[in-house]
């Protein structure tokens, strides 16, 4: 009877998994088409036709989302990580230099590769901008149509910002409310400066999410020094990273674990 009961248990988590990522995919896909049909455009026309509070703030938050800025100071700690690494004499002081490197990495991988899957799909898909709405009365997708106009869908800006804000979480669990609220703020500041409506906002959002987390699963198994720290207490465990001359331990609590205007 228990092995029968254990084995029920074994088939309906496997069998989870997939129902799990089917309903998720399934509810972004009715989302996606509830705005693009109803949402988007009545949306847009009141950001567009109406001052609100959080007008300048949204203005000012949005430059955050230049994956520029991100890719540059992720590339310069890696390289300084790395250059660390070198000089360090102590086992523990290069431990925690390559795991700067190693977070750097993840962060700039996660966000080149989601924005360049980004790039692409903005081609393939053509979508008009709410610019091209108001000009000439444009909207819907013009498929791999160029130019700025019809490169409205996902947003490039609110992929960066959750990438950004999923790996920060993912290498410092404790703050990752704070970084996924950041994360939803920016994106949706492109919505509210009427960059973006708000189905590209979703879309590039958890186009970047998803990106974020298949990396990082790929860090977490090739590099022990990214995992997360196990059971509290278990300091000769996960918890511990032994140097790689094995002339030290150190401990992985030392160190985290883990332009648009309305115009």
């Amino acid at each position: 009877m228990s092995r029968g009961g254990g084995g029920g248990d074994g088939a309906n988590r496997v069998l989870r998994g997939p129902f799990r990522c089917g309903a998720l995919i399934l509810g972004w896909a009715l989302a996606m088409a509830l705005c693009i049909l109803w949402i988007d455009r009545p949306l847009a026309w009141v950001f567009r036709r109406r001052t609100f509070f959080f007008d300048g703030l949204a203005s000012w938050i949005t430059h955050a989302g230049d994956s520029l800025w991100v890719l540059s100071a992720a590339a310069l700690g890696g390289l300084l990580g790395l250059l660390a690494q070198r000089l360090a004499a102590a086992p523990a002081m290069r431990a925690q230099a390559q795991r700067l490197s190693l977070a750097c990495a993840f962060v700039f991988i996660s966000v080149a590769s989601s924005g360049v899957l980004v790039n692409g799909l903005k081609y393939v898909f053509g979508r008009a901008r709410f610019n091209a709405l108001m000009l000439r009365g444009e909207y819907g997708f013009y498929f791999f149509q160029g130019g700025y106009d019809f490169s409205s869908f996902p947003s490039g800006h609110a992929n960066t910002a959750l990438a950004l804000a999923v790996a920060l979480a993912c290498l410092w669990p404790r703050g990752r409310r704070l970084f996924l609220l950041a994360g939803v703020l920016l994106a949706s500041s492109r919505v509210v400066l009427t960059a973006h409506y708000l189905s590209d906002a979703l879309a590039g959002g958890a186009l970047g999410a998803w990106t974020t987390r298949l990396w990082w699963r790929w860090f977490t198994r090739r590099y022990a020094l990214l995992r997360p720290a196990g059971p509290a207490g278990d300091t000769a465990g996960a918890d511990q990273c032994v140097a790689e001359d094995g002339g030290g331990v150190s401990s992985a609590r030392s160190w985290p674990t883990s332009t648009a205007s309305k115009r």
